[in-house]
Parts: C-alpha cells; sequence; structure tokens
C-alpha cells in the first residue's frame, strides 16, 4: 500500500511540474546534462563531458538516497543523488540514478558532446526491469556487470515506473565542507571506480546490492572524512538482505570499503583531476574563442597592465629606496653628531684635568720655593750670628 501512494505522489508531482513548464515558458531552464526525459549514460562519456562545461565543479550532490525497488519476480537497489548548479545566474536542479545490471551497452561509445545528449535514446522500459532478469543469472558464475548513470531534470521522472517506497537511506551532503568541492564529479568517479574494481555481476555476491551499498558507503565516507565502521543502519527485513551461509547477501566487507576509499583518494581521483586540467588545456587550445585582433588588444592590454605594474614597483621601490636612504644619512649625521659632541666633552674633560693638574704641580713647585726660601732665610741668619760673633 505504502509503494502506491508513493508511485501516486511520485506521478502527481511530475504532472504539476510539466505544468508549470508549460505556464512558465521554463521547458530549457536546466543542463542538456538533465533532460526531462530520462537518458542513459556511462560513467565515462559523463567524465569525459563534464569537463567541457564551463565550470562542472558547480554541479554539487545536495543528497544521496539509497533506494529499494520491489519488482517481480526479483527485487533491485539503487542510489539517487539530487544536484544543484547555476545556470544563467539561477538555481537549478538535476537527478541521477546510479545502479547495476546485466543488460549489456546497446550502442558503441565515444566522446559526449551536447549533440550527444540530444540523440542518446531514453531508458526503456526494459532496462528499468534488468534486475528481473537477474533472477535467471547462475549465482556461482559471474558475468559481465552493465553498471550505468540514468540522468534527468527531475528525481520524480527518474522513479516514475519503479515501485518504490520512499529511501531508506538519505544522506544530506554539507556543501560548506572543504570535501564536499566538485562533488558531482567525485561521485561519477566514485561510480566508476567501483565498476573497475567489481566489474562481474554475481548474483548472491556482487548484485545491485553490493554496488548499491558500496557506492553510497564510499561517497558518504570520502565527503564526510571520516573512518566509521561500516554498519547497515537497518535490520535485514527491511534491506531487503537473506542470510546466506554465514553472510548477509549484498552486504561488502569493512576492509573492502576502506581498501576502496584509499584508492579513490591515492589514486583514482587524482588521475581524473588531472586528466581534467589536461582535457580543459586541450579544449582551450583548440577553441577559437578570440579574434587574432582580440588576442592582440588582450596581450597588449596584458602587456600595458603589466609594464604599469612593472613601473609601480619601480617607482615604490625608488621611493623606498631613496627614503632609507635619508634615514641612512640621518642616521650617520646623528651618530656624527653625537660622536663630536661626545669628543668635544672629551676634549674639554682632558683640558681641565691638565689644567687641574698644571695648577697642583704649580702649588707644590711654590710651596717648595716658598720652603727653600725660608730655609735660605734661616741658614742667612745663622751666617750673620756668626759673622757677628767673630766681629
Amino acid at each position: 500500500m505504502s509503494h502506491l501512494l508513493f508511485a501516486l505522489w511520485i506521478r502527481t508531482r511530475l504532472v504539476l511540474h510539466r505544468l508549470r513548464l508549460v505556464m512558465t515558458d521554463a521547458a530549457h531552464r536546466h543542463l542538456a546534462l538533465f533532460p526531462e526525459n530520462p537518458r542513459t549514460c556511462s560513467f565515462d562519456m559523463l567524465i569525459d563531458y563534464l569537463p567541457r562545461l564551463i565550470d562542472h565543479t558547480d554541479i554539487k550532490v545536495t543528497s544521496l538516497q539509497h533506494y529499494k525497488e520491489e519488482s517481480n519476480p526479483a527485487r533491485h537497489e539503487f542510489v539517487l543523488a539530487h544536484v544543484s548548479y547555476k545556470l544563467a545566474g539561477k538555481d537549478a536542479r538535476g537527478a541521477v540514478i546510479f545502479e547495476r545490471g546485466i543488460q549489456p551497452p546497446a550502442v558503441h561509445e565515444r566522446s559526449m558532446s551536447d549533440s550527444d545528449l540530444r540523440t542518446i535514446p531514453s531508458r526503456s522500459s526494459q532496462s528499468l526491469r534488468s534486475s528481473s532478469h537477474s533472477s535467471s543469472v547462475s549465482s556461482s558464475i559471474p558475468v559481465p556487470a552493465f553498471d550505468r548513470a540514468i540522468l534527468a531534470a527531475r528525481a520524480e521522472s527518474l522513479l516514475l515506473g519503479r515501485e518504490v517506497g520512499p529511501p531508506f537511506r538519505i544522506f544530506n551532503v554539507d556543501g560548506d565542507h572543504e570535501s564536499a568541492t566538485d562533488s558531482f564529479m567525485k561521485l561519477v568517479a566514485m561510480a566508476r571506480l567501483v565498476s573497475h574494481e567489481f566489474p562481474d555481476y554475481q548474483l548472491y555476491k556482487r548484485q545491485c546490492y553490493f554496488y548499491g551499498v558500496v557506492l553510497y558507503e564510499l561517497f558518504t565516507r570520502v565527503v564526510r572524512d571520516t573512518t566509521k565502521e561500516f554498519s547497515p543502519n537497518l535490520q535485514s527485513k527491511v534491506m531487503g538482505r537473506v542470510v546466506l551461509l554465514g553472510f548477509r547477501i549484498g552486504q561488502p566487507s569493512e576492509s573492502a570499503i576502506r581498501r576502496l576509499v584509499e584508492l579513490f583518494q591515492r589514486t583514482a581521483w587524482p588521475n581524473v583531476e588531472q586528466m581534467v586540467v589536461e582535457q580543459k588545456a586541450s579544449l582551450l587550445a583548440g577553441a577559437r574563442i578570440l579574434t587574432a585582433e582580440e588576442h592582440a588588444q588582450e596581450l597588449a592590454g596584458e602587456r600595458a597592465r603589466a609594464e604599469e605594474e612593472l613601473a609601480g614597483e619601480r617607482a615604490r621601490a625608488e621611493e623606498d629606496l631613496a627614503k632609507e636612504r635619508a634615514r641612512a644619512e640621518e642616521r650617520r649625521a646623528q651618530d656624527l653628531a653625537n660622536e663630536r659632541a661626545r669628543a668635544e666633552e672629551r676634549r674639554a674633560q682632558d683640558v681641565a684635568n691638565e689644567r687641574a693638574r698644571a695648577d697642583e704641580r704649580i702649588r707644590a713647585a711654590e710651596e717648595e720655593m716658598a720652603q727653600e726660601m725660608a730655609q735660605m732665610k734661616e741658614d742667612l741668619a745663622q751666617m750673620s750670628a756668626r759673622m757677628a760673633r767673630s766681629w
């Protein structure tokens, strides 16, 4: 009953959205990457196409939801990402489903362009029910998995025709956290990494359950930047898991999750970043954005600005040098004046000391002369007395 109510709610929202598009003429207010009618795309094509946008880093994942589809004779799981971006200065939204099946690609893939986005066929009802075919796959023999992304402007368009209830796990992305930068490209790169590391579909080991859980855990751990232990937050009955020979079907090991996180951060994401840099450089080199005259004017303007900045820097440097020289001269003159004052003070002190010593010598000489005069007088008196007695 809950599934029927949810499906009715989805259909109602989709009808209201299409009416709003007709009334507001907003049918083209979204990127061609997120069409009104859902279209399937491989991860390689997405990673090749996204760097061609003006700023693919503006496309951010706002939330990641884990769904279960109740289809007969099998159940199916997938991950749905809600994204937001700016278009002509206004907020726009899109949605992407990431899922695993066993349907092979219908066409040979190549690099995707805007024309490709208009010509890629919409997903068929057969691809929607690909999980039902997994019931015919042997539980022991792996077959090549077909992992894909399905893009649309609205999540309701992606969920239409799927027997789903509300999502049983939701992760709301903190857009302000540094790890959420370029989150949509990161999610696509993660989906491709999981496909490359686990390329085979095996009914009881690496099926849609396994793919959805691994992708959900990988994204939330990288974005959250945490090392939390893996523990499903729902009971096996709700998750649709069956315990077989001691392990739960579709549940990856903690070591597998940690290995993927390390592999993504150490190798996969740096490789994608390098590819983006190289592709943007190649696109920039090959695009004719400016005419030769505009390019020359731009170069001339850059040179003029550079020369102006250089002249300004030189003027400021010369001004600073002149100020420094003036300060040095001022310090030198002050030091010289201080040295002269100290020299004059020392010279005056020396003169005063020399005068004091001279006065002291004069006083000593006068005292000595006085003593000699007194002695001479005494000797003269004695001589006069002797002469008087002799007479």
